[in-house]
């Protein structure tokens, strides 16, 4: 199953490298957000005191440390990042850059209390693990668990 799972990914992922292929970031890999006030800045000017990690040896970010979203938004979706859904209105993929390099992190909703999530940088398989889940409830919108975004969880 973890095969169909890595190969659904990969489809996914050739898919989304058109949608973001030719998008920049800055060289420490940090996004431009639209801040809740409706300024822009980055996620490092917005997170003063937060550190920013380093990409890992594929240089891959996990969403949450690579970007910022307003967690009140139906769709944070921006010209940096995309979320695609599922018929349910679960996160299914985010799409961004890493100081040049296509990051894809795919969701895998195998059943009701797992989620297996598969994360590339370009075409590397930079991380894949399975994380246990609240049940779901589509009115709690987005959260962050664990460096990751999702919608319809309250972790």
């Amino acid at each position: 199953m973890k095969k169909i799972t890595a190969i659904t990914a990969a489809v996914i992922l050739a898919s989304m490298l058109c949608a973001c292929g030719d998008k920049s970031s800055d060289s420490t890999g940090t996004k431009e957000t639209s801040a809740p006030s409706g300024n822009t800045a980055t996620a490092e000017e917005t997170n003063e005191n937060k550190e920013t990690p380093e990409p890992d040896e594929f240089g891959y970010l996990k969403p949450a440390d690579a970007f910022d979203i307003d967690l009140t938004a139906d769709d944070p979706s921006t010209e940096d990042v995309k979320f695609v859904y599922d018929d349910e209105g679960r996160v299914v993929s985010i799409a961004y850059l890493v100081n040049g390099k296509q990051i894809l992190v795919s969701y895998n909703y195998e059943s009701a209390d797992t989620v297996t999530v598969i994360a590339f940088a370009d075409d590397t398989v930079a991380a894949m693990f399975d994380l246990p889940l609240p049940s779901f409830d589509p009115t709690a919108g987005f959260t962050e668990h664990e460096g990751y975004y999702f919608k319809g969880y309250a972790f």
